[in-house]
């Protein structure tokens, strides 16, 4: 283990560093029906950062971002395999049972 001094630690390089910074993002659909990326707006920003692909271009876009982010490690990003409409239902009621269910249906946690 390596002991940096606290005069000479830079949080842009120092290789200690494992977890950078991330500004939030969100995603949803704007009234003319195109899926909008909004990044949150940092110190240095007027405003939000707006991203609008079109829904036809979807998948194309989520396809190059897994790659991008496979690629650090060789290769395709694994994404968990889909489940079925049944274990989703057995886990829903899996958690009802041990009371992680709210009266409106939202699951706890």
């Amino acid at each position: 283990m390596s002991i940096v001094p606290t005069a000479s630690f830079e949080w842009s390089s120092d290789d200690s560093v494992v977890v950078r910074s991330q500004a939030a993002l969100a995603v949803y659909q704007n009234a003319a029906g195109a899926i909008v990326i909004r990044q949150e707006m940092q110190w240095d920003d007027d405003s939000d950062v707006f991203i609008v692909v079109q829904p036809e271009n979807a998948p194309a876009l989520a396809r190059a971002i897994m790659r991008e982010a496979g690629s650090g490690n060789g290769g395709q990003l694994a994404l968990p395999a889909p489940t079925s409409a049944a274990e989703r239902q057995r886990r829903y009621r899996e958690r009802k049972r041990h009371g992680d269910v709210t009266r409106d249906g939202d699951v706890n946690g």
